[in-house]
């Protein structure tokens, strides 16, 4: 196997939303992942501002760009997008380009809402019932209180 055909079936295949800008912050090459994060097609969004993507200004890529070091480990709800992300962006000054990784982290976010939401809901009931003797409450909100950890 070639590295050219290595390499094309990591940028197909890679779960994590792959965006490759120019210095301008437009959009030169997109991998599929970061269109379904992003709910954008590759040929339209090509050659487009990265902030039509994203849906707002990149100010991440800018400081990455700017401050010529990568930035790691961000987490970002966008909410146009209805995605919550961790980027890792880094800039090649050399070539005038910055390439954004961004994991999409969407799934786990969701369940750490549920967890939370479940985890106030028990709570106001604890408070309501009045700790009441043989109450199971304090039990469940600590197993709650522990998958949010």
């Amino acid at each position: 196997m070639s590295d050219t055909t290595l390499s094309e079936l990591l940028w197909r295949y890679d779960p994590s939303g792959i965006v490759v800008a120019d210095q301008d912050m437009i959009i030169r090459q997109v991998n599929p992942a970061f269109c379904r994060i992003f709910r954008v097609d590759a040929d339209t969004i090509t050659g487009q501002p990265l902030s039509r993507a994203l849906r707002e200004e990149p100010r991440y890529f800018i400081s990455a760009w700017n401050d010529n070091r990568p930035l790691r480990g961000h987490d970002k709800l966008y909410m146009d997008n209805n995605a919550y992300v961790r980027h890792l962006i880094v800039p090649l000054k050399e070539n005038g380009l910055v390439v954004g990784i961004l994991t999409d982290m969407t799934e786990e976010w969701r369940r750490r809402q549920m967890l939370e939401t479940a985890r106030k809901q028990i709570m106001e009931e604890q408070q309501a019932l009045g700790h009441p003797d043989g109450s199971r409450l304090p039990a469940i909100l600590k197993t709650v209180e522990e998958l949010l950890a």
